[in-house]
């Protein structure tokens, strides 16, 4: 399920549990690479630019799979709500943090 503000557009990653969360959903996908498969193998992959141009990168499956560890970092450090009942106990009026109006919602 995912937080998001009907009023700016802020979110957050979804939910967290102990079937998804950031280091499981990265286990899940990522441990054959990272166990079994060459690290310094390189492939091909489309990238976006901020204006939305599309691009191919080179890059090894070591790379990519640092930049995913990256990636989730970043979702830890600006999740506050890790499960709905958090956001109930510590914002029952369901004020967005970014915009303070009432309407963080939940789909």
């Amino acid at each position: 399920m995912s937080l998001h503000c009907r009023n700016c557009g802020w979110s957050q990653d979804d939910f967290w549990d102990e079937n998804y969360n950031p280091i499981t959903y990265l286990e899940r996908i990522y441990r054959e690479d990272l166990l079994y498969k060459d690290l310094d193998e390189v492939f091909e992959l489309e990238r976006e630019t901020l204006v939305g141009d599309v691009y191919m990168s080179k890059i090894t499956r070591r790379e990519f799979i640092a930049e995913q560890l990256e990636r989730a970092a970043r979702k830890v450090r600006r999740m506050l709500y890790r499960t709905e009942k958090e956001l109930d106990e510590k914002n029952p009026l369901r004020v967005c943090p970014n915009c303070g109006k009432k309407a963080l919602d939940i789909d």
